[in-house]
């Protein structure tokens, strides 16, 4: 019986094909998982009314945008870009620190965040955006705004 020898270039394109199936097979070298956070901006982030005007003038619109960004646990994942697929209009819950002199629309409709100055204010008043990032996730404190009343 004759031994099988291979020639080095042959030897080696087998150990490189072997040492890329085991890595394939124990995962070795593969990325960890990208993983996700949202940041939540609310818009505008200093705002101010009238209460002696007309509407719109005693008004001010607040909105809730929320961007999926990359964890920190999540080195070398991509930075997604802002457009439409990464930012949702949120439409939350909303408070005010002064409720006798602005009222702030919850409605889940084209009013959500719309604040009016029903008085003045004697400092800024702060608009807050509660609600929950995930379906069945805890309601919390999204994201603030101040708002002043003339």
């Amino acid at each position: 019986m004759k031994a099988l020898t291979l020639s080095y270039p042959l030897h080696a394109a087998l150990s490189m094909t072997l040492f890329a199936a085991v890595e394939v097979l124990t995962g070795c070298g593969a990325a960890a998982p990208c993983t996700y956070t949202s940041a939540v901006t609310i818009s505008p982030a200093v705002g101010a009314a009238d209460h002696l005007a007309v509407a719109p003038g005693d008004q001010q619109q607040f909105s809730a945008l929320s961007q999926r960004e990359p964890t920190t646990a999540s080195a070398g994942c991509a930075v997604p870009t802002a457009n439409p697929t990464n930012v949702t209009k949120l439409t939350p819950a909303w408070t005010v620190s002064d409720s006798t002199n602005v009222k702030i629309s919850s409605a889940q409709d084209a009013t959500n965040g719309l604040a009016t100055c029903i008085g003045t204010t004697k400092s800024t008043v702060t608009v807050t955006a509660l609600g929950a990032l995930t379906a069945g996730g805890a309601t919390k404190a999204l994201g603030t705004a101040t708002l002043t009343c003339k």
